[in-house]
């Protein structure tokens, strides 16, 4: 568990809290890590192969690569929906839940709050952007406290057997330094057809 959050005034010590357990395995953080390689490897869609109405896409927000208050060593495995309007106004939405922080490879709690995505699509090109507040416990500090998190997404449509999937990165951090932890870093987000 996280061990740096910045102290913050008594009165907020008052609202003490315990770490919520995690809600993933580490197997389950092995599989989503094979799903990111498999998507990975997909070829792009052709742009006259694109769909044509509105797809709903489901799976992770991965990443191995965050630092916490400048301590290296987390991640997160997150639930990611999107939505690509691919028929008319190409806007992409969606949120990620379920998120859960992971310190060297293995489950430590579950975050709360949740990530919105809004963005656009061109040509099966991504540009998006992936905004909330996430809040979490230290061990050190036992209170629950939040930072304000943006992080910038671009990717793009995979051809996936007769249906199509998307893949991506993501790099961003805290978007104040006020906040009671300041969060930097990167990964990925992939997702197959509902």
């Amino acid at each position: 568990m996280f061990r740096s959050l910045v102290i913050v005034p008594f009165a907020a010590l008052a609202a003490c809290a315990s770490p919520t357990p995690p809600s993933v395995s580490a197997t389950d953080i092995a599989a989503a890590d094979a799903e990111r390689q498999r998507i990975s490897l997909l070829p792009d869609v052709a742009g006259t192969d694109l769909p044509t109405s509105s797809v709903d896409y489901s799976g992770n927000f991965l990443s191995n690569n965050l630092m916490i208050d400048g301590e290296g060593g987390y991640g997160v495995l997150g639930d990611l929906a999107m939505t690509i309007d691919f028929g008319g106004s190409n806007r992409v939405s969606g949120s990620v839940r379920s998120l859960n922080l992971t310190e060297r490879g293995a489950p430590d709690q579950l975050l709360g709050g949740r990530l919105d995505i809004r963005g656009s699509s061109s040509g099966g090109d991504i540009v998006a952007r992936a905004s909330g507040e996430l809040d979490a416990v230290s061990d050190l500090l036992p209170f629950r406290g939040t930072t304000n998190v943006e992080f910038a997404m671009t990717g793009g449509t995979r051809q996936d057997g007769n249906d199509t999937a998307v893949f991506g990165t993501w790099v961003g951090a805290s978007t104040s330094v006020d906040d009671d932890f300041f969060v930097t870093g990167s990964g990925t987000f992939f997702g197959t057809e509902d």
